[in-house]
């Protein structure tokens, strides 16, 4: 430890981008793929999801403190709303107890949850070929009472109340089980739209009228919106950090995820069960029971 703060072990972290002799780091912190909170529990090995391994960089950022900010890359088409609303709520926090630069550098793709998370940034950087926006809320499930019909299944439901079984896919929706479901997305809209009021406060009424019927944006169309500050790639998103933090020199660095032996054994497991890897992408695109999310179908 220095009169400075402690220093995080350089075994602990892979140098990316910059001044490799500086004390000043950025780190950078990435979110990629569908915003689900899945961890892989077993005797030998505990697989951290994406929520917990965000919370340890984040913890390690406010101990160290030759962190002078953060660069958060982004590629995600968004995930469940608890997730997303739990990731901003960490940065939210972190926010409150460190006063250092969080920039944002969205990569292909950074729309929905993925926006959610990124709105608290100080500035936000896209390339020019992101896609970002779908300022909203989605619950989806399908209808299989035609095909049962067609193939002569019946579904009985024992329930003890009338909305017991709302969203069923075994028979058509009610018009008050689908106004019930309607009031429900549109308060988790209202959510939405006010973390983006409160990150964006730039964005003017007529931008907002735009952004909120949920439609996708190219970066300049975000540009044009008020959803992102600059065009410019990861590296435009580190130069901004340090200069938001008022420093000369920097280092952009990563913390490198410890893979044991169990995990290595783990991963080979999955890749050596074609049926497995099809099951847990069945199981990230469409969800088990329908549930509210902040994501971009294509």
């Amino acid at each position: 430890e220095t009169a400075e703060g402690p220093i995080t072990p350089v075994g602990n972290e892979k140098f990316v981008h910059g001044d490799k002799n500086s004390r000043n780091k950025i780190l950078l912190i990435s979110v990629n793929g569908i915003i689900l909170e899945k961890s892989d529990d077993s005797l030998f090995y505990n697989k951290k999801g994406i929520l917990e391994t965000i919370k340890d960089n984040l913890s390690r950022a406010e101990e160290d403190n030759n962190v002078r900010g953060i660069v958060l890359s982004v590629n995600s088409p968004g995930g469940g709303i608890t997730e997303c609303d739990e990731i901003h709520h960490e940065i939210m926090k972190f926010k409150a107890k460190k006063s250092i630069p969080i920039v944002v550098s969205m990569q292909d793709l950074a729309a929905s949850g993925g926006y959610y998370i990124s709105a608290p940034a100080q500035k936000i950087f896209a390339q020019p070929t992101t896609l970002t926006g779908s300022i909203g809320v989605i619950m989806e499930f399908t209808n299989i009472e035609g095909l049962f019909t067609k193939i002569g299944l019946e579904s009985i439901t024992i329930k003890s109340g009338k909305l017991k079984d709302i969203a069923s896919p075994t028979r058509d929706m009610t018009e008050e089980e689908n106004e019930i479901l309607n009031k429900m997305v549109k308060e988790m809209s209202q959510r939405f739209f006010k973390v983006v009021r409160e990150g964006r406060k730039n964005i003017t009424d007529e931008q907002f009228k735009i952004i909120s019927d949920a439609r996708i944006f190219t970066a300049q169309q975000a540009k044009n919106a008020g959803l992102i500050d600059e065009i410019g790639y990861l590296d435009d998103a580190f130069n901004a950090a340090r200069d938001l933090a008022g420093i000369k020199d920097a280092k952009l660095v990563k913390i490198k995820q410890n893979i044991t032996f169990f995990d290595l054994l783990s991963e080979t497991s999955k890749n050596l069960n074609p049926r497995s890897k099809i099951e847990d992408h069945i199981e990230t695109i469409v969800p088990t029971s329908p549930r509210l999310m902040y994501i971009w179908r294509e």
